[in-house]
């Protein structure tokens, strides 16, 4: 029987054990703390207009990086390896492709969780851009 190589848990991104569902016996665990179905909408949640300017500033402002691993999308490399200004528009574009294909995209993340202090849910200081990985793994570790 073929053996198959270890792939990272889809929640949490370690390599580790995990079953066909592709997630770890950990994020097993808290998998049903976090179903869509019975979540508000993201607007209820606060995921509104202000929400979505203050997002773009986030983005903008780290230079569509990820704070922790340094990744950008591939627009942003090549416009500064070529010492060109960043297309704005297009970095959108390309992070709402990557996000629909379940690549390796950015998320606006609250170092507060909203959770823990609903006044800093809109505080610019209280954000930072991360890639999927970076925000599932930070995620993972505030709930335990």
């Amino acid at each position: 029987m073929p053996y198959a190589f270890p792939r990272p848990c889809r929640r949490c991104g370690e390599t580790c054990p995990h079953d066909k569902s592709g997630l770890c016996i950990e994020c097993q665990a808290i998998a049903p703390q976090n179903r869509d179905c019975d979540r508000e909408s993201s607007r209820d949640r606060g995921y509104d207009a202000k929400w979505e300017k203050l997002r773009r500033q986030v983005l903008i402002r780290d230079q569509f990086t990820c704070l922790d691993c340094g990744w950008q999308p591939t627009l942003v490399e090549l416009a500064l390896e070529a010492g060109a200004k960043v297309p704005v528009a297009e970095v959108f574009e390309e992070l709402r492709r990557r996000y629909r294909a379940r690549q390796p995209h950015l998320i606006v993340d609250h170092k507060i969780p909203i959770r823990t202090n609903k006044a800093l849910r809109l505080k610019l200081g209280n954000l930072q851009t991360l890639c999927d990985g970076c925000h599932v793994k930070k995620t993972a570790m505030e709930r335990i």
